[in-house]
């Protein structure tokens, strides 16, 4: 059990960036990780869409009695309560806190360990909600009441990621001021977006160093939708030149500034971490940690790279590719468990397929028996013969054994689907308790093992329903476990 999880907020000043979906991807990647619970709060409130990349979770409205809301309905009841408290309560905050039922504003996705908390129920009077709630008067009359919400996340949650809303608006000066330990500032290449994203983290940073909160506040900068056909802009864009304002130097000059460095060089932090442009994606909502293979030039390997440079110790200018963060032991045994547990899985449906098939072959020889012994003996019954024995008998032969075949057949396959998932598992964890290829130069090894569980399961779901016949059979053999 953790003491206490991490807050990070996603923020860019302006839209279009891929802060949200930098969260999503984020978000999937560190769940992956069985590090522990990890929870996405949309607090965009004039612009939601984080439910937009996890489908399964849908959308609260008025009539889905079994969603309370989101941040919106949280903050309206704190606002409301908080008129009758004297001016410096943080007994009474926490109290709210811990009374407020937080899980039931949060919704699973179909991601182990991945949760989402809505903006709010959205009804026709969403709009003027938002615009209503007093932000700045509630932060004066409650000053504790932000930070008492992270510290009650944080106690429930290893990470918290928020998805603030864009520009200089009070609810991102909450977001990227009050509530996070790490501050993810995405922008794209562009005057306008660096400029901006530039003055937030200077204001967040000089807020917290001035204000009594103890915890630390770092800053990690994510270009995005970079175009990796222009080699001679990237590099202008990324150090200066022309006129344009490098974004490495900018950054390097501000942490020197903001954390009192006598140097900062975030070379190698910008030669691992930048998210490339995939016009595939500009399309719809998707996340590639889902979507695709985790190869050296995917987009998922991007975000895979940028978490590593997140989780890693200290600052981005301490981040260097060798120092990434190295999986603890405990991540290690949570994946081999993991494995462990889907390979008895397999292990399992193999034995019920195997016993299923023997089932259906022995019902079928009784049946076959018993058909000739019933024909025997009632033509025995008889002083001659009927005509039309040897024809029914000849053709419930023919049924019993094309019935057989295809039975036998069917749950062969699903037999040998599950066979091969077990053993493929089984040699999966012995590599990588042992070291050996491809873990050993795996920049992840325990994302790796997780990432051939995943492809493991496919390729034997995907041989289980590949023909009719055992499709129709599945259904036999579910068991209690088959959610897994």
């Amino acid at each position: 059990m953790f003491e206490s999880g991490t807050v990070i907020t996603f923020y860019s000043h302006k839209g279009g960036t891929g802060r949200t979906m930098a969260l999503a991807n984020v978000g999937v990647a560190l769940a992956r990780r069985n590090a522990g619970d990890v929870l996405m709060v949309d607090w965009d409130l004039e612009a939601p869409g984080l439910h937009d990349f996890f489908p399964e979770v849908g959308t609260a409205t008025p009539e889905d009695s079994t969603a309370p809301g989101g941040v919106l309905e949280l903050f309206e009841r704190a606002a409301e309560r908080s008129l009758g408290w004297p001016e410096s309560s943080p007994a009474k905050v926490t109290a709210y806190w811990e009374e407020a039922g937080l899980e039931r504003y949060v919704t699973p996705t179909s991601e182990r360990s991945l949760h989402l908390m809505r903006s709010g129920c959205i009804d026709r009077e969403y709009g003027s909600r938002v615009s209503a709630l007093p932000w700045r008067e509630l932060f004066v009359r409650c000053p504790d009441l932000f930070r008492a919400f992270a510290e009650q996340l944080a106690m429930r949650y290893r990470y918290v990621l928020i998805d603030s809303r864009t520009g200089l608006t009070d609810t991102s000066g909450i977001c990227t001021m009050l509530m996070p330990e790490r501050l993810v500032v995405v922008f794209n290449p562009n005057r306008q977006s660096l400029d901006g994203a530039i003055d937030q983290a200077r204001c967040a940073t000089t807020y917290r160093t001035h204000s009594d909160d103890p915890r630390p506040l770092l800053i990690f900068p994510l270009v995005s939708r970079i175009e990796m056909s222009e080699d001679a802009l990237r590099r202008q864009w990324r150090y200066g030149a022309r006129g344009i304002r490098g974004y490495q130097p900018t950054f390097e000059r501000l942490f020197e500034e903001a954390y009192a460095l006598p140097e900062c060089n975030l070379e190698q932090y910008f030669d691992e971490v930048q998210i490339q442009h995939a016009t595939s994606y500009a399309y719809g909502e998707r996340v590639a940690v889902r979507d695709e293979h985790s190869d050296r030039l995917s987009l998922s390997r991007s975000y895979q790279r940028f978490v590593r440079a997140l989780l890693a110790p200290g600052g981005p200018w301490l981040f260097t590719a060798e120092r990434a963060s190295i999986p603890t032991r405990t991540d290690a045994d949570s994946a081999v468990a993991r494995v462990d547990d889907t390979r008895d899985f397999h292990r399992r449906k193999a034995n019920r397929a195997r016993f299923m098939d023997a089932a259906a072959i022995s019902a079928i020889a009784v049946v076959m028996l018993a058909t000739i012994l019933s024909i025997v003996f009632w033509s025995a019954q008889r002083a001659e013969g009927p005509a039309l024995s040897p024809i029914i008998l000849a053709g419930l032969l023919a049924v019993s054994t094309i019935e057989l075949g295809r039975r036998f057949f069917a749950f062969n396959a699903i037999f040998q689907s599950h066979a091969r998932a077990a053993n493929a598992l089984d040699r999966e964890r012995s590599l990588f308790l042992a070291g050996g290829r491809p873990y050993s130069r795996a920049e992840d090894p325990v994302t790796l093992l997780i990432e051939r569980l995943e492809e493991i399961n496919a390729v034997a779901e995907e041989a289980v329903l590949r023909s009719s016949a055992t499709r129709s059979l599945t259904g036999l053999l579910r068991g209690p476990r088959d959610e897994d």
